[in-house]
């Protein structure tokens, strides 16, 4: 994505993530896992880039399913 700077999450910081957060990963998967951070954080700043001064909030909304 132009003017957005790219995340990159090393296998040893998924690691620890998964550590911390009691997260049961086989050993061959932390690559993905490394590699679905990355991804998630590089979404999140493209979205911290957009410019939304002119949108209002939601007023209410209803999470009901019908």
């Amino acid at each position: 994505m132009p003017g957005v700077e790219a995340s990159i999450v090393p296998e040893p910081i998924a690691r620890a993530l998964c550590e911390f957060a009691m997260l049961p990963v086989a050993e061959d998967r932390f690559g993905v896992v490394a590699q679905t951070l990355s991804d998630v954080l590089n979404g999140r700043g493209a979205l911290a880039k957009l410019d939304l001064t002119d949108v209002e909030p939601v007023a209410a909304f209803d999470a009901r399913w019908e």
